[in-house]
């Protein structure tokens, strides 16, 4: 009966340790697609837009790190996936504030363009005399000359 105890017991730790080990590469592949969008967001100047995001993003990689070297493959994952998912937002976040800016730029050089073009619609009315003749010969119909007799 203990043999056959030590025997299953043998067995379970065989495959426990045989599932955790299995689990490594999946963690690293985690942890190492989390690195790669962290940067990817560094790129995409999240650090100037997205900085809480980004910042949540590394926190969660390092706690991943630290899991999986605790031996807890779960947790290490868990925490990967949530570091990879903050690096997205960071990117998402980054690449929204960067086009905002570039509308609020054409906005105010559109602004800037119609107020030239006012004030310079506004000289050309002031340049040209009140009441000159040819505004007021365009005014007229035009007459014909009369018969000669």
């Amino acid at each position: 009966m203990r043999r056959t105890q030590a025997a299953a017991i043998a067995i379970f730790a065989a495959s426990l340790a045989a599932g955790c080990a299995g689990n490594q590469p999946v963690v690293t592949s985690n942890i190492e697609e989390a690195e790669q969008r962290i940067d990817e967001a560094e790129r995409a100047d999240a650090q100037r837009y997205a900085n809480r995001e980004l910042n949540m993003a590394r926190e969660k990689l390092i706690a991943a790190r630290e899991a999986q070297q605790e031996g807890d493959e779960e947790r290490a994952a868990r925490l990967a996936e949530r570091a990879e998912l903050d690096a997205a937002l960071a990117i998402a976040t980054a690449d929204n504030e960067s086009i905002q800016a570039a509308v609020d730029e054409l906005r105010a050089t559109i602004a800037t363009l119609e107020s030239e073009l006012d004030r310079q619609q506004d000289e050309s009315e002031l340049d040209a005399p009140a009441g000159s003749d040819d505004e007021a010969a365009s005014d007229l119909p035009s007459a014909e000359p009369l018969p000669r007799r």
